[in-house]
C-alpha cells in the first residue's frame, strides 16, 4: 500500500508485491477441493513461488530469528533440568516449536494472495488455534514415526500425505486436528507421487543451498514455503 506522501513515480521497493504472478481466486471448501481434484507441474509451482521470493527474504529471516531465539531460551532452561525431566519435555518443546513455525504459513499465504504482511501481527496470529496445531503436529509425528518403525513405506506415505495439515488448519479456523489431517491425506493421495516429487526437488534445492554456510537458505527457505503455498492454492483456490 502506498503512503500518501510517497512519490508515485519512484521505482518499486524490494518489499513491493510482485502482482504479475499474484492471482486472487475464489476459495474452495475442503469438500469442494476433495471433489474437484487437481493437477500441477512441479516446474510451474517452483517458478511461481520463485517470483514471490524477492521482497520477503528479510521478513522470513526475521521470523526465523524469532523461532531460533525462542528455541535457544527454552533450550537453556531445559539444560538446567534433570535429564529424566528435560528429556521428555524436550520432545514436547520440539512439537510446540514446530507448531509455532506455522506462522510461516500465514506469511506465505498473505504474500501469495497479494496482501500486506505485518510480521509481528501475522506471525503470531496463529495463537488462537495454537492448541489445534500442536495436537496435529503431535499426531502426525507419532503416526509417521510408527509407520517408519513398522514399515518404511507407510511412514514415507504419511509424511507426504500430511504435508498440508497445518496449512488447512491455519487457513480454515474451526477445523479439528483430525479433520485437517484426513483432508490433507485424502487430497495429497490424489497426486501423491507428484507431490512426493515436488518435495524431493525442493529438498535438493534447500540442501544444496545450505552447503555454503547456509547463506543460500535466505532465498531457498522462502522458496520452500511459497512453493508449498502455491500447491495449496492450486488445490483450494479457483
Amino acid at each position: 500500500m502506498q503512503d500518501q506522501g510517497q512519490n508515485p513515480y519512484q521505482p518499486p521497493s524490494t518489499n513491493s508485491i510482485n502482482t504479475e504472478s499474484v492471482e486472487l481466486g475464489t476459495k474452495r471448501t475442503i469438500e469442494q477441493a476433495l471433489a474437484s481434484g487437481y493437477d500441477f507441474s512441479i516446474g510451474d509451482i517452483i517458478s511461481k513461488a520463485w517470483q514471490q521470493v524477492n521482497g520477503v527474504k528479510l521478513t522470513f529471516f526475521l521470523a526465523f530469528l524469532i523461532i531460533f531465539a525462542i528455541s535457544f531460551v527454552i533450550g537453556l532452561i531445559l539444560g538446567f533440568l534433570p535429564p529424566k525431566i528435560g528429556g521428555p519435555l524436550n520432545f514436547f518443546v520440539n512439537i510446540a516449536i514446530n507448531a509455532l513455525s506455522a506462522g510461516f504459513i500465514v506469511l506465505a499465504l498473505k504474500r501469495l494472495r497479494g496482501q500486506q504482511i505485518n510480521l509481528k501481527e501475522d506471525f503470531f496470529s496463529i495463537l488462537p488455534i495454537f492448541s489445534v496445531i500442536i495436537l496435529a503436529c503431535l499426531l502426525t509425528t507419532l503416526l509417521t514415526s510408527i509407520g517408519m518403525l513398522l514399515l518404511l513405506i507407510p511412514g514415507i506415505y504419511l509424511a507426504v500425505a500430511y504435508c498440508l495439515t497445518s496449512w488447512i488448519i491455519v487457513d480454515n479456523p474451526g477445523v479439528s486436528a483430525w479433520q485437517a489431517m484426513e483432508a490433507s491425506r485424502k487430497i495429497i493421495t490424489q497426486r501423491w507421487f507428484k507431490v512426493f516429487g515436488l518435495m524431493i526437488v525442493l529438498g535438493i534445492i534447500v540442501g544444496i543451498s545450505a552447503i555454503p554456510f547456509g547463506i543460500g537458505l535466505i532465498w531457498t527457505f522462502p522458496l520452500l514455503m511459497l512453493s508449498i503455498g502455491t500447491l495449496y492454492r492450486t488445490i483450494f483456490e479457483v
